[in-house]
């Protein structure tokens, strides 16, 4: 037998008390045994009725974080590099959300700043990007990255790779959906508002390259 989410088990709980409470001369275990299994058909019957209780309230403005990896050119002008990363990718992230590659596609990430370590400051930007496009699954930005007065040695730490992932930063709804057997947190509305040097990226063993 499937094993009982929490809500059918709260109503096998309901469902013994109701026949306690009516005088059922059914022994504990034989009455769990009833009510399991009539909550068990009642699921089964009404599949879409049981999603729609099992969906929670949407939060609006909820913080959204996805970390990946990227490789770095280096750039015609002086002064600094040229970045290519993946910036979203259809299917769960590592923090347990689904972004739907319809979602993800809306997004135009050109001429949005990118920061270190998701602080806004204006002398904690770091680059811009140039432009974003899908690929596939993936969202993918190039963007241009110089060094600061208050990161003077950004370029040189991306070229010997001690910076090589990238991270957004943005708002959005979470919405709890079924998939198959279990429910997910999926991102609707999402805005991506900027992105951010971190110090894990999402890819293990991912390297950058760059002169």
């Amino acid at each position: 037998m499937a094993e009982l989410t929490p809500e059918q088990t709260q109503k096998v709980r309901n469902c013994v008390d109701k026949m306690k409470a009516a005088g059922s001369k059914l022994d504990k275990s034989r009455m769990f045994a009833v009510c399991t299994s009539s909550v068990m058909k009642s699921s089964e019957k009404s599949p879409e009725k049981e999603e729609k209780q099992q969906e929670v309230k949407i939060l609006e403005n909820q913080d959204i974080t996805f970390t990946e990896s990227f490789n770095v050119s280096e750039g015609q002008e002086k002064g600094f590099k040229e970045i290519q990363f993946t910036a979203l990718q259809s299917g769960v992230s590592g923090n347990g959300r689904r972004y739907k590659k319809e979602e993800i596609s809306k997004q135009n990430l050109s001429g949005l700043k990118m920061f270190v370590d998701h602080s806004y400051e204006a002398n904690n930007a770091v680059g811009i990007i140039k432009e974003s496009g899908m690929d596939g699954l993936k969202l993918k930005a190039t963007a241009k990255i110089f060094n600061t007065a208050k990161h003077p040695d950004m370029l040189e730490m991306i070229e010997k790779g001690l910076i090589d992932a990238v991270s957004i930063g943005g708002k959005g709804d979470i919405k709890r959906v079924r998939e198959g057997d279990n429910f997910v947190d999926e991102v609707q509305n999402l805005q991506v508002k900027e992105v951010s040097f971190v110090g894990l990226g999402g890819v293990p063993g991912a390297k950058v390259t760059g002169g």
